[in-house]
């Protein structure tokens, strides 16, 4: 990118070809738990554990995706997710029905999350033992959203329709998890009022991002994310002149720099 007259224009993003597509020593294993509950009025399952397994953790031989690969793919193999009974297929608890209807879900949730803990811990399960659980309804009515999570806590929820959208949803949930918050499109204008790319009187559009699993995309962390996370190391270069700057792509393992990031005042922005 190029820096000039408060200006940035992107000159190359070309890979180098000695990059890889996020693949290096594998870092240390982040246990994940998935319990699936269902509920006294509504006893379905809506797909079997094995389903649930491939979805969170080994994908399937027709398609390895799975939100375990992404966050490997993403992190440069720093954040790996497994399981603590099962370090490799994960764990996966359920279905357990609960003694409670499936309505009222803002104000019942977390009565649902203590019951299914105590029901999984017949099946091994120890909360102790995890970093992370992931809690699935069958199906709720009024809860706070379709999936939802505690900003840097330990436990997030889905409903299960979700889980087609597993990389989208859980994925996305577990970033809030790791204190991440969404990503949002920066919408900028001129004295006119005409769209610009980048200005003095610009607008944050929440969960805007169409590239981002932290927005409304399906792709990697954007930089500041991936570097708030630790995930870039030295691959983000600051810079305070104008010049040339090249870049490499933020999806590959590389030395080179891989974003760029310039003060606005108390503010940074990054190119990638």
């Amino acid at each position: 990118g190029e820096l000039a007259s408060n200006a940035v224009e992107v000159v190359s993003t070309g890979p180098n070809t000695s990059n890889q597509l996020a693949s290096t020593a594998a870092g240390p294993t982040h246990k994940i738990a998935v319990i699936m509950l269902n509920f006294s009025n509504n006893t379905a399952q809506p797909f079997t554990t094995q389903y649930a397994r491939e979805k969170v953790f080994i994908g399937t031989p027709t398609n390895t995706r799975s939100t375990k690969s992404f966050f490997e793919e993403a992190s440069f193999g720093q954040q790996i997710l497994g399981g603590h009974l099962n370090a490799e297929q994960g764990d996966v608890f359920g279905w357990y029905t609960l003694p409670y209807p499936n309505t009222n879900c803002n104000l019942m949730y977390n009565t649902w999350t203590t019951a299914a803990q105590t029901a999984a811990t017949a099946n091994g399960y120890n909360a102790n033992n995890y970093a992370k659980t992931l809690f699935v309804f069958s199906s709720a009515t009024v809860c706070p959203g379709v999936a939802w999570a505690q900003i840097g806590g330990p436990h997030l929820w889905a409903i299960s329709h979700n889980f087609n959208a597993t990389i989208n949803a859980i994925g996305h949930e577990l970033g809030h998890t790791f204190g991440l918050k969404h990503a949002n499109a920066l919408y900028c204008y001129d004295q006119s009022g005409a769209r610009i790319a980048i200005g003095t009187n610009c607008t944050s559009a929440e969960y805007q991002d169409s590239y981002d699993t932290m927005g409304r995309g399906s792709g990697h962390f954007n930089a500041p994310h991936k570097n708030q996370l630790g995930w870039l190391d030295s691959s983000v270069q600051t810079i305070t002149t104008a010049g040339t700057y090249t870049i490499y792509p933020i999806e590959y393992v590389s030395g080179d720099p891989r974003a760029i990031r310039i003060a606005r005042g108390c503010e940074h922005l990054y190119v990638e």
